[in-house]
């Protein structure tokens, strides 16, 4: 059988379970170096950013071989100093990029005595009880939710 110039041929998708134990170990270091290094302490915290599930985020950070290109491309976009291109790259054994020196800033979360301070200097007196009620009725039913997150986040 001969091939012939104008063949077409299918080029496979990009899957941690084609690389080596080896490739997936040290893209699971350089992913929560990255992580790490650009503030993102928790892994919750970066998988919303990324917008992707806190599993395939443990699947990356674990080395396992069962993580895929739409999973893989995001990281990538999301990581300081990374594209979408560099877990492939990473994978392949060529650089990582470097760590930025200081992480980016964030604006820290307010504490519940901030938001209802706010609600008292800014809401109309008639509805700022209300407000306080319910703010604090939907921070609880979320801490309820979402166990994992709330405790990552203190």
């Amino acid at each position: 059988m001969s091939l012939r110039h104008s063949a077409r041929v299918a080029i496979r998708r990009l899957r941690t379970a084609d690389y080596s134990d080896q490739a997936r170990d040290r893209l699971a270091s350089a992913v929560t170096d990255a992580r790490e290094a650009d503030g993102y302490q928790s892994r919750p915290a970066f998988a919303r950013a990324a917008n992707i599930s806190l599993r395939v985020l443990a699947a990356v950070e674990n080395a396992e071989p069962t993580v895929g290109e739409k999973t893989l491309r995001a990281i990538g976009r999301t990581l300081s100093n990374w594209t979408p291109d560099t877990p492939r790259t990473v994978l392949e054994g060529g650089p990582i990029p470097p760590l930025p020196d200081a992480p980016p800033p964030r604006e820290p979360e307010r504490t519940e005595d901030e938001v209802i301070a706010a609600i008292r200097r800014s809401a109309p007196k008639a509805i700022q009880d209300d407000l306080i009620k319910e703010y604090l009725f939907r921070r609880e039913q979320y801490r309820r939710d979402h166990p994992d997150i709330s405790a990552a986040e203190g």
